[in-house]
């Protein structure tokens, strides 16, 4: 199996930092919000905003998961402009 972010660093020449899971998504929009605002100090899952997160980071991990799909299957003439 590929591994996407050293796919991407091979054809852009870029060093690549993506977190592309769930939990890894969590994680860094909490300590955005973290970073962004003191005011919200309830991070429970039964939190209304946090509620609103995970579901962000769900639907966003599924993109990211079709993403690569369509990435990694792309003919390689074609994986460079669809990198940019």
């Amino acid at each position: 199996m590929y591994n996407v972010d050293e796919l991407v660093k091979d054809l852009i020449g870029k060093d690549v930092t993506l977190c592309r899971d769930y939990t890894s998504i969590l994680k860094w929009s909490v300590e955005k919000i973290q970073k962004w605002t003191d005011s919200w100090t309830d991070y429970n899952i039964t939190d209304p905003g946090i509620l609103f997160v995970n579901a962000d980071a769900y639907l966003y991990d599924i993109v990211n998961y079709i993403l690569d799909e369509a990435f990694l299957n792309a003919p390689n003439r074609n994986r460079l402009k669809f990198a940019l």
